[in-house]
């Protein structure tokens, strides 16, 4: 199937105006393929029959929904970048226990944008592991993403055998995992319930969410614009509690930003809030 110059820049204008993503002018393959498994999926005929049944509305504006999802699903894998899952079990943890007050034995966790949710699960996984928390400390995950789609996906928790075999040993296999279809395997119920999933726009101001020790916010702003990136940061920094810690991804950096400065661990780069 083939997606029409017009039809490029509809998708481009409405993935924009909905999520904050820029799709860049060279990126028509990207989403030529995602419109036409949608297209396939929904029965038309065409990428042109999908975007023009987007535009009338087809289905109460589900298939504009669809195509938009289409559009988020991003790169992911367990422990991505595992030297920030080190920090967080070496470093940031023992930080925010040595900083609380008496009356406060819980830790907040939120993968902000959790896509398929192998990074929320690693943390699940690598906490309990380890034994990071003391005995009288609870520890609460929350993940969030645009995507409904992505957020069923991440809650069910199932995971085919190249998934699962990115970045997890066998003894995390055999811990947190229990059979599912064919050679599908699904993160084991005592660890899939500790987790809230919760669709959520990164644009919103976010006043429902608790305030969280560490903000898992990474590979997402790289496709942000500036003005939606301070949009976003601002949002994610009336999240974060004083103490907190904000991580982004390896290639993402703040460079003199007003609400966040870097602080340099033994592996990482990682943000907290500025000091009042």
């Amino acid at each position: 199937m083939y997606i029409e110059t017009a039809d490029f820049d509809y998708i481009r204008e409405i993935v924009h105006q909905e999520s904050g993503v820029i799709i860049r002018e060279d990126m028509a393959y990207f989403v030529e393929s995602r419109l036409a498994s949608v297209a396939r999926l929904n029965a038309f005929n065409s990428i042109n029959d999908l975007i023009i049944s987007a535009k009338n509305g087809g289905y109460q504006n589900e298939i504009k929904r669809l195509i938009i999802e289409s559009m988020m699903i991003f790169e992911s894998s367990f422990f991505r970048d595992k030297h920030y899952f080190e920090t967080v079990r070496e470093e940031l943890i023992p930080s925010i226990i040595s900083h609380s007050d008496n009356n406060n034995y819980e830790l907040n966790i939120w993968s902000a944008a959790c896509s398929r949710g192998q990074e929320i699960y690693s943390t699940a996984f690598m906490i309990d592991y380890f034994n990071v928390l003391p005995s009288t400390w609870k520890v609460n995950y929350m993940a969030s993403d645009f995507s409904g789609e992505l957020l069923k996906k991440a809650k069910e928790g199932v995971f085919n055998q190249f998934e699962i075999n990115r970045g997890l040993s066998g003894k995390l296999i055999e811990k947190y995992f229990i059979a599912h279809d064919g050679s599908d395997l699904q993160v084991n119920p005592s660890i899939r319930s500790r987790i809230k999933f919760v669709k959520f726009n990164l644009f919103e101001n976010g006043a429902s969410i608790p305030q969280m020790d560490i903000i898992f916010l990474r590979n997402v702003m790289i496709y942000f614009n500036d003005k939606d990136k301070n949009k976003v940061l601002e949002n994610v920094s009336k999240r974060l509690k004083p103490n907190g810690f904000l991580i982004l991804g390896s290639t993402e950096s703040l460079v003199n930003n007003i609400l966040f400065e870097p602080v340099h661990f033994q592996k990482a780069i990682i943000y907290k809030l500025k000091s009042k």
